[in-house]
């Protein structure tokens, strides 16, 4: 009985370390070959910064560098470092321009507090006017 399970063992080892369990030997440029996989991490990845954008009231059109990226508020994320357009919209409220520079790795919040702009009623015409 010894015998017959100490032969079991060394078999069932043997089977074990001749599985190479996911890792194969393809030589690198030959078919099949495949470059390693990058480990997937959690947070920002060093090369790209990400930005908050937050607004009072919320709602306002949010453009980066001339391009809509939704509504506030917002996370844009893997944008490259550097300066930065940010433009803010909202019906009856003044545009909200900012530059911003964004660093690798980082995440920067901006918070718009966007300006009401007020009319001024003209009695004659009975049209508004931009008091700005």
């Amino acid at each position: 009985m010894f015998n017959r399970t100490c032969v079991l063992y060394v078999m069932l080892v043997l089977i074990i370390s001749s599985l190479s369990c996911g890792v194969t030997n393809i030589p690198r440029g030959s078919a099949g070959w495949q470059p390693p996989m990058k480990p997937k991490t959690s947070g920002l990845s060093n090369e790209y910064a990400s930005l908050v954008v937050k607004s009072e009231p919320s709602g306002c059109v949010v453009y980066l560098n001339g391009t809509k990226n939704g509504l506030s508020p917002t996370r844009l994320e893997l944008l490259p470092p550097g300066r930065h357009t940010v433009k803010l919209t909202l019906a009856g409220y003044k545009d909200y321009v900012r530059t911003v520079t964004l660093r690798e790795g980082r995440e920067k919040s901006i918070m718009a507090n966007m300006k009401k702009i007020e009319y001024k009623n003209q009695a004659a015409t009975g049209t508004r006017v931009n008091k700005s």
